[in-house]
């Protein structure tokens, strides 16, 4: 057997393979005797067909069922000689076939490209941002409670800045003549809110049940819109006193407006502790991605982006333009996978590996978080083989990621909460 390697690219090498006809002839013979045997041709008996004749006529197939019989195995062997132990795609082509002499193919074998790490051990590094939640995002959040268990009441003497309205809006077109198909009903708007609180909405101020009210908006693109606004019901809404009984009828285990604000400050604090650690993995991996020169094989990104697609089809009513979705995510698929690679290159080098034993620690750990009725269900769940590949991952990327800031010089930054709020209202 002869084999030519050629490397078209760091993910791509091409062998071309040759076996003598002493190499393939009795597996040609085996072959070619079954066939015949089958082989129905007018004028001879089954099985009967010359030799020369059924050579001809089944040379195509022979040499089909000669590459799915031999070609595996071949290749198992010239990959391992080759010093490639897995690979993401193989394509074979270009059979060949010469009667008493040889047979050859060619196959293309995708690979992981080979992973030159950065120098991460000398340290590198990463802005975390700390987030401080004040008294003032405290206030925020226990009105929002309050609006929760707020009353709401009909207003007949006319809306007022901040009711809402519950109503019909009929878009308006030239000389304000309703337009036909554009009416929503039934919408419940706040006045003053959003677009109802700019200076072409103030005709709500005072509308009652039954009214009839034109407001004139201008949406982003700076186009004036009119809207005729049927005002079904006036509600306001009622917020209860923030006070101890309040506190207690409202909240399990709470006694007081000191306690209650002192859980959401915790409750908050934590929610953003764990947006600033994300954002800080997430620059992790961005450094990773950023400094390795990674060589993404194809066929993953189309494994990717047809996985993608499949999930947006499946959660979707509507036809989707397919192409236009892998052209935009192309780019997330690229990212995903590098980091995908080099995680690999670093489990490798620094032997990380996840057991089985720790996914049933952490499906165990996952459990004990719920009720403890359902927590044979939540158990049996995880231990289906999705899931639990899924958290297998989860747990692998953990380990990762917590190598990898043994090694980070963290440059903090502090933000108030309340100042990246405006920020983004701005």
């Amino acid at each position: 057997m002869k084999v030519d390697v050629r490397t078209v690219s760091d993910t791509l090498k091409a062998f071309d393979v040759r076996l003598d006809w002493e190499e393939i002839a009795d597996r040609y013979d085996k072959i070619f005797n079954n066939m015949r045997k089958r082989l129905r041709v007018d004028g001879f008996r089954p099985g009967k067909v010359p030799v020369e004749l059924a050579r001809k006529m089944l040379r195509e197939d022979i040499k089909f069922e000669l590459g799915r019989e031999l070609v595996p195995d071949i290749m198992e062997r010239v990959l391992k000689e080759n010093g490639i132990k897995e690979y993401v795609e193989m394509d074979i082509k270009n059979l060949d076939l010469v009667d008493g002499e040889s047979f050859g193919f060619s196959v293309e074998v995708e690979v992981d490209p080979e992973i030159h790490l950065i120098g991460y051990k000398k340290g590198f590094a990463i802005e975390k941002s700390e987030f401080l939640v004040t008294d003032e995002d405290v206030d925020e959040y226990i009105e929002e409670l309050r609006e929760r268990y707020a009353e709401s009441r009909e207003v007949e003497s006319g809306a007022r800045d901040g009711d809402y309205i519950t109503c019909d809006i009929q878009e308006l077109g030239e000389g304000d003549v309703p337009l036909l198909g554009r009416k929503i009903e039934n919408r419940m708007i706040r006045v003053g809110e959003g677009i109802f609180g700019s200076e072409g909405a103030s005709g709500l101020i005072g509308a009652k049940k039954g009214d009839k009210v034109v407001v004139r908006l201008t949406n982003e693109k700076g186009e004036e819109k009119s809207y005729e606004i049927s005002v079904k019901r006036v509600e306001e809404r009622v917020f209860p006193e923030f006070d101890d009984e309040f506190v207690k009828k409202s909240f399990e285990g709470v006694e007081t407006t000191e306690e209650l604000r002192e859980k959401v400050r915790e409750y908050l604090q934590a929610e953003w502790n764990r947006r600033s650690e994300e954002e800080f993995e997430a620059s992790i991996v961005n450094y990773f991605v950023a400094n390795t020169d990674v060589a993404v094989p194809e066929s993953r990104i189309k494994r990717y982006l047809d996985g993608l697609v499949e999930n947006i089809k499946a959660r979707s009513r509507e036809k989707i333009d397919e192409e236009k979705i892998k052209e935009e995510y192309r780019p997330i698929a690229i990212r995903d996978i590098k980091w995908f690679l080099i995680e690999k290159a670093i489990a490798r080098k620094e032997g990380i590996r996840v057991d089985s034993l720790e996914v049933e620690d952490e499906i165990k750990r996952i459990a004990e978080r719920y009720p403890e009725d359902q927590r044979a269900d939540v158990i049996k769940y995880h231990r289906q083989k999705e899931a639990r590949n899924r958290l297998e991952v989860d747990l692998f990327e953990r380990k990762i990621l917590e190598h990898i800031k043994n090694y980070v010089k963290v440059k903090k930054k502090k933000y108030k909460v309340s100042d990246i709020k405006k920020r983004r209202v701005e």
